[in-house]
């Protein structure tokens, strides 16, 4: 399903697929940057220091998988649950429409 969004670092409207957040340059940069820091995380221990994805300021990790400051985890956390909730809602009622259409197509066809 496509959607028009914004892109995460740039602004630029995109549209495509719902989970879609960069556009089609900044993926190129987010990509390289993740390679980058996926390389950086295997040196990275509980209790070093490290950068927010998000915010950009430093932050002691409390886990191998922390990848946010705890006010910007938040925030994350609550986007994702708003997303999900969001697309059980659309595909619930594409269901709904689907299961509408057969029913509808189903009289019709028994009339006729």
């Amino acid at each position: 399903m496509e959607t028009t969004r914004r892109c995460r670092e740039c602004g630029v409207v995109i549209t495509g697929h719902s989970r879609r957040e960069f556009c089609r340059y900044c993926k190129r940069i987010v990509l390289k940057q993740n390679a980058q820091q996926k390389k950086d995380s295997s040196k990275r221990t509980v209790g070093s220091v490290d950068t927010c994805r998000v915010c950009g300021i430093e932050y002691t990790v409390r886990s191998g998988n922390q990848r946010y400051c705890s006010e910007c985890a938040a925030q994350v956390a609550r986007q994702r649950s708003y997303m999900q909730a969001q697309k059980v809602s659309e595909q619930r009622e594409k269901r709904r429409k689907e299961r509408e259409q057969r029913i509808n197509g189903d009289r019709i066809s028994a009339i006729s």
